[in-house]
């Protein structure tokens, strides 16, 4: 296998999304996998292994803490944001309308066509209807690379989601210090 940098590319990094699962099996392995680092690459110094097994220990306590909270929390906030916005193709608009039927984010409004994916367009639009949230899809006429280009440009109006043409999931952040959005059909 051999590795290639890229550096022209944008990326997208939404925090948390490879590992969205916060249950206590996944904990257990995270903090675990921590552990085995520990014991491996300070099995010489023994004050320093306790004191970052230690520290493996109380971050563990805590992940399972937040977990029990956040998932009562999870529960009992069902907030549906009415003010979202899918830009992309109209094929999978009805793709998006069925991976967001059981989540909160349900799209009142859709832009479709090229004359609408002008950024000035967009822009006028978040505001006249208070669209707090985007959906992008992926497109040959919108690439990620202009919605990246267009989150920039928006970043300060309103969150955003993305789709990729063909997935069954739709991810996102509104936060940069909180776990990413992952959306699935199931």
């Amino acid at each position: 296998m051999q590795n290639y940098y890229l550096g022209e590319k944008p990326i997208i990094h939404f925090k948390g999304e490879s590992t969205q699962k916060k249950d206590s099996p996944y904990i257990k392995h995270f903090y675990g996998a921590m552990k085995l680092f520990i014991d491996k690459h300070y099995s010489r110094n023994t004050l320093k292994r306790t004191a970052l097994s230690i520290a493996i220990s109380s971050g563990k306590n805590i992940a399972n803490l937040k977990n029990l909270f956040s998932q009562n929390k999870n529960q009992s906030s069902s907030i549906v944001h009415k003010t979202t916005l899918f830009i992309g193709d109209e094929q999978p608009q009805e793709k998006v309308k069925t991976i967001l039927k059981n989540a909160v984010y349900l799209p009142y409004f859709y832009f479709n066509s090229e004359q609408d994916f002008k950024t000035e367009n967009i822009q006028t639009f978040v505001k006249e209807e208070n669209i707090t949230t985007i959906i992008w899809g992926e497109s040959e006429v919108l690439p990620n690379a202009e919605i990246i280009n267009k989150m920039e440009t928006l970043s300060s109006e309103c969150n955003f989601l993305v789709y990729q043409n063909g997935a069954l999931s739709i991810i996102g952040s509104h936060n940069k210090n909180e776990r990413g959005i992952f959306i699935s059909m199931q």
